[in-house]
């Protein structure tokens, strides 16, 4: 990241979790996409999103999803 433009702190539910009792790939889009105010969702298209995973996530955790915006 270049600097930090929105965050959001989440704590992983029963409903974000897959069978092995991660995270799902899905939802850390979602939960992406959810940091970003809807003006801009309306008026830009995303070109591309870049996931850093540190470790897994698993139910019961709190985490901390971060988004910076870059214009072209």
């Amino acid at each position: 990241m270049q600097r930090l433009d929105y965050e959001k702190k989440v704590e992983v539910r029963y409903t974000d979790i897959d069978m092995n009792w991660h995270v799902g790939n899905v939802k850390y889009i979602e939960w992406v996409l959810e940091t970003i105010p809807l003006d801009i969702i309306k008026n830009y298209r995303t070109h591309q999103i870049k996931i850093k995973y540190k470790k897994e996530v698993v139910y019961g955790t709190n985490v901390s999803i971060q988004t910076d915006k870059l214009y072209k």
